[in-house]
Order: structure tokens, then sequence, then C-alpha cells
């Protein structure tokens, strides 16, 4: 018997036309593919159990006192996206609810913005995506099943900076059902040809990861997390979820920052002084990727408005160089009505692949 393996084990993603109808088939393929990688995916699908509260059990349980009630699915993946072709930006669209808007430039540069907090788009709320897990492995079979969720909405995501890494996108996502697809013949995933987000950048002469107030800082690692509350709906019949989920309260868009404290004393207590004022500052996180032939690749987060809430204050506690570690929060104001935006840059005439 030849035993299952993990390795050529691959997810695959599309968006749906209709929230909750499955858009991946045996003959309609993915959109957008990603191998899989170790300890990024923990999705699943949960059944609550309603046990019949009755003497009839004895000392034991019985088979007959526990029903099924409401189904769902929900988890996490975590994802090292690249600047295009690999769902990235689908996910990012689902979650803020909006659709990029796309300004063509010179030399098929293409830049694509999303809002961050913005009034949400019915239809791109009207919509779902659905997740393929191929888990047979190299050493699998098209009579295999795949696993398959349907109505998949992210609800967070969580991005991650450090020195010599890729960057990672985990996403919290909450799904309407999960069901097996068996396929008579595997597809052969398509991956995309753009490079992975990473830092250090491969541009020489980059711009700054960070910058505060329009002052690049030395950072050592950063992170910036967007949640927004979505309520899963459905009537009292309903053991599936009957519709796409909507937004349910107070979007918050958080994350930190570790710099090399500034080295003189006009600059030395910079976000103390901020944090104990109460004020806030335009943070921008600007990653920059290898240049195609002419054309840049970046991804860039813009929040207008941070304030810190936490007291940064750092003391030494080795020889070495001081750092300090910096958490925020995103704010609005009568200027600002949202958190801020993302660009992404690329070659791509839209963002990713919509469903019509």
């Amino acid at each position: 018997m030849a035993y299952r393996i993990g390795s050529g084990s691959w997810l695959g993603f599309a968006e749906e036309a209709t929230f909750g109808t499955s858009i991946i088939t045996t003959s309609d393929n993915p959109d957008y593919y990603d191998y899989l990688k170790p300890g990024t995916l923990d999705i699943k699908e949960i059944i609550e159990r309603v046990e019949v509260d009755s003497l009839q059990s004895g000392v034991g349980r019985y088979v007959a006192d526990y029903l099924d009630g409401e189904k769902r699915v929900e988890g996490t993946f975590t994802q090292n996206p690249k600047f295009g072709g690999d769902g990235f930006a689908m996910f990012m669209a689902h979650l803020l609810g909006n659709a990029w808007t796309t300004t063509s430039g010179s030399d098929d540069n293409e830049s694509h913005v999303l809002t961050i907090g913005a009034t949400q788009a019915s239809a791109v709320l009207a919509k779902g995506i659905t997740m393929v897990v191929n888990r047979d492995g190299d050493r699998g079979s098209a009579a295999d099943s795949a696993r398959r969720f349907s109505g998949m909405r992210p609800v967070a995501v969580e991005f991650t900076f450090g020195r010599n890494e890729l960057v990672t996108a985990e996403w919290t996502f909450l799904g309407a059902k999960a069901d097996y697809l068996k396929y008579s013949s595997l597809p052969t995933p398509s991956l995309s040809a753009e490079p992975y987000m990473m830092l250090p950048s491969p541009k020489s002469g980059a711009t700054a990861f960070l910058q505060v107030a329009s002052t690049a800082y030395t950072a050592r690692s950063g992170s910036v997390r967007i949640a927004i509350p979505y309520a899963d709906l459905r009537s009292l019949e309903d053991q599936e979820m009957g519709s796409a989920p909507r937004w349910d309260g107070r979007i918050e868009v958080t994350g930190s920052f570790e710099v090399e404290f500034p080295g003189t004393g006009a600059t030395l207590d910079t976000f103390t002084n901020a944090w104990n004022a109460g004020s806030t500052s335009q943070l921008d996180f600007t990653l920059v990727g290898a240049d195609g032939s002419v054309y840049e690749r970046t991804l860039a987060i813009s929040i207008p408005r941070a304030r810190m809430v936490e007291n940064p204050e750092a003391y030494p506690d080795s020889a070495g160089v001081m750092t300090q570690t910096v958490e925020w929060a995103a704010m609005r104001d009568s200027s600002n009505a949202n958190e801020g935006t993302i660009t992404l840059n690329n070659t791509d005439a839209a963002a990713y692949t919509v469903a019509s």
C-alpha cells in the first residue's frame, strides 16, 4: 500500500458569482493556486451538536440523543503573498467588502488601490470564495477526494514583516459549508510568476519600509492587523449560512513596529511624547519588489492617523543597540473618514479575476 505524503499538496481559490455556490468543480478549475506549506492551514467544518437532556441515557450516552445543529466553516490560512496572481488581492477585496480601483500608468505599470474602512459595496458582499485543498500529494490519485469549502469570507488578516523573511499574511476565515470534490483528473497547479513579497527589498535604494510623519526610521520588524466583525446571518430554519455575512461592528486596524532607538536627544523620546500627548501621526509601510523591465512592484499600506496605544518608553538592557517597540491603532477624524489605503503596483490590468 502506498502511503499519502504531503509533497505536492496544493490549495486552489476562485471567486463565487453567488455567495455559497461552489465555483470550483471537476470541470471548473481554480483561478489561483498555492502549494501548501507546513503549518499554514487550519480550516475545518464546525457542527453544533444539540444534546437531548434525558434521563434515558442512564450511566452512558445514547447516539439518538445527539442531533446536528448549525454548520459553519472557520479557521486560518497563512499565506506568503506575491505581487500578483496568487489570490491575495481577492482576499483583500472580500475582507474589506470593496473592489480595487485600478489606475493605468505608463509602461504597463498598474496601480490598484483599496480603501480601508470605506462603505462596503453590495456587488462584492454578494459574492464569496471557494477554496479547494488537494491532499493527495505525490502519491495520491484522481480518485481521492479533495476538501472543498464554499462561501468563504476573510474576516481578518495580520501582516508580519521581518528581516530576511518572506512577508506573511495570516487570514482568518468564516465560511458557509464544507464538502468533498472527487476529481476524475487532477488539475495541474498554475502558479503565479510574480516574486514573493519579502524583506530586505531586492531593489537597490528602495523606499524606506517605515516612515512616521514622513520621517524614515530603521525598522527591525513590523505588523499590521485588519479585523472586521462579520455577522453569521441565518434564519432559524437554516442549518447552513443562508446568506453572505455582513459587517457587524467596528473595524480594528492595529499593529506594531520595532525600530532602532533614535540616537539624538532631539528624537530620543519622539514616540513616548506622542503617546503622552495622545497625538496621531501618519504611518507608511512600503514594500518594494524586484523591478520589472520598465516598472516597479510595490505594496504600500498608508495610515493617515495612527495613535500610539502603549507607552513605548525603552531603557538599555544590553551593551548592544537599543530598540523600541511601538504599538499603534488607526483613528478617524473629520479630515480622514477611513482608516487608510492599501496600494498594490504590478502589471495586471485588474487586481484579480472577478466572477461575473
